[in-house]
């Protein structure tokens, strides 16, 4: 049988191409390679390129955690998506994968997936160094050569600078001196001192009168400078001397929005003190709140929603602070929503919940932060689909644990008539769909097709959970709509191992 299986593999490998044979492949439940992945990508065919190398991906396998982070960071196969690129590059460059360390560098430095640390970026750099990764060498050169003692270096500069540079954005009617004075780096020397730390000529320079707030060619007076590098004594001494606290460098961000990106708690903490600006939005639509959900923050988030920052905004596309919480972060940045937690039901322009959104990542901590706050598990999207069916979608199946309804409510179909059960054994996630039928869902319910949880199963190829189905008693004598049992669909998909099972 299996020397049968093996020649109809190879006749229709020569008959239908590399994308079939390597298909073949991962349907008939064999460890795929990643030379099946190459294959894969080589005909063009990334999204099978995406669920070779997840399966790879899930099992610890380094390379295929890189090649499936660059497939989310690139939208190849699968839908773009910062956070996940992230995720996937951190597990394989803590594995020691040098390729994923230096473009987990970078994804720090642009701020992709994550909050932009330039001091994470140069402790990844710094290993990739040492493997003797030629870019990581280069660009750790040019970091250090431009850093303060810090091992930072200034906030990134626009990509593209206008002739003449922006100027910080005064209250109206007031002007700001510049101070011609400038140190090696270009900067006026308050600004380049604030930067370095160097509280000494800081108050020196204020001493001989010098503009406070004059900038440098990027819009960045010396508190802004200050704040982002995390230096309170001098954050103290600017703000002492009169610093104003809601100018904007020529990216829109204030004092506070430098020290929330870098994640300087205690540069923010004193700028808070002085009542900023908290509704304030850089060039890209983000208020500092914004900036600390971003990097899951929960004392930066906490702390400013304690100063007053609005926690109910709303972006056009629906999304609240609290959905995008629910998203990436733990239940400890939840929960700085729970004062009032008005937003708790809140759909976005796709009819998705923060719970929704958190059961389609598998957030666990999220999801039990949510229900804690009373969140409901019952509300489905634009297409029907609730909490319940994204986690069986995803075959997260500690968050099925948390999500199952009480009841009927389990076999809810969406609007392709898919219930949880359909949408977990299309995953084959084996614990999912026993978690599903220990809950009593309905095996044989049909969807828009006509395809059961049986017959989906089959289809991708998951014979564990499709013996889970038959053991329960799934019904093998079903047709879809096109008059196809799971039996039929296992010989057309060449499971004979499968129909042994179905016959």
């Amino acid at each position: 049988m299996e020397q049968h299986r093996r020649t109809c593999r190879s006749w229709l490998a020569n008959a239908l191409g590399v994308g079939a044979a390597i298909w073949l492949t991962a349907t008939a439940g064999l460890a795929a390679t990643l030379s099946d992945v190459t294959s894969a990508v080589r005909s063009g065919d990334f999204a099978l390129a995406a669920k070779l190398l997840e399966n790879r991906a899930q099992g610890g396998d380094a390379e295929a955690q890189y090649q499936l982070a660059s497939l989310f960071r690139t939208g190849r196969g699968v839908a773009q998506d910062d956070a996940r690129a992230f995720r996937w590059m951190s597990a394989a460059a803590k594995l020691g994968h040098v390729k994923a360390q230096f473009i987990l560098a970078k994804m720090y430095l642009s701020g992709r997936g994550n909050a932009v640390d330039r001091t994470a970026a140069l402790s990844w750099l710094e290993k990739a160094a040492a493997q003797k990764h030629g870019d990581a060498i280069k660009l750790l050169a040019e970091m250090r050569t431009a850093a303060g003692p810090t091992g930072e270096g200034p906030p990134e500069t626009p990509a593209i600078r206008k002739a003449e540079p922006p100027q910080p954005v005064a209250s109206p009617g007031k002007s700001l001196p510049i101070d011609l004075k400038t140190s090696t780096q270009g900067r006026p020397v308050l600004v380049e001192a604030a930067w370095r730390g160097q509280d000494k000529i800081v108050q020196s320079q204020l001493a001989k009168g010098v503009a406070i707030d004059a900038p440098d060619e990027q819009g960045n007076t010396a508190l802004m400078l200050a704040s982002a590098a995390g230096h309170v004594d001098v954050v103290a001494t600017l703000l002492k001397a009169g610093a104003a606290i809601n100018l904007v460098n020529s990216s829109g961000d204030t004092a506070l929005m430098l020290a929330v990106v870098k994640l300087k708690a205690g540069a923010a903490d004193q700028l808070l003190a002085r009542k900023p600006e908290l509704t304030a939005t850089n060039q890209s639509g983000q208020t500092a709140l914004d900036i600390a959900i971003k990097a899951c923050r929960a004392d930066l988030a906490g702390k400013l929603a304690a100063a007053g920052a609005k926690l109910s905004a709303v972006n056009k596309d629906g999304e609240t602070l609290l959905m995008r919480a629910a998203d990436r972060c733990g239940g400890d940045v939840v929960k700085v929503f729970a004062v009032g937690h008005s937003d708790i039901g809140v759909k976005d322009k796709s009819g998705r919940t923060a719970l929704w959104r958190a059961a389609d990542r598998g957030n666990i901590p999220a999801l039990q932060a949510l229900f804690a706050m009373g969140a409901k598990a019952d509300t489905a999207d634009a297409a029907g689909e609730t909490a319940l069916m994204r986690a069986a979608a995803r075959g997260a199946s500690e968050a099925i644990g948390l999500l199952l309804p009480p009841g009927s409510g389990v076999d809810v179909q969406s609007a392709a008539g898919n219930t949880a059960l359909i949408l977990a054994a299309r995953t084959g996630s084996v614990p999912s769909v026993v978690a599903l039928i220990a809950a009593h869902a309905s095996l044989d319910v049909r969807n828009g097709q006509g395809f059961t949880a049986l017959m989906m199963a089959t289809r991708e190829g998951h014979a564990e959970a499709a013996k889970a189905l038959i053991a329960a008693g799934a019904n093998r004598s079903l047709r879809n709509k096109n008059r196809e049992t799971a039996y039929d669909i296992a010989v057309e998909t060449g499971r004979d191992d499968l129909g042994l099972f179905l016959k």
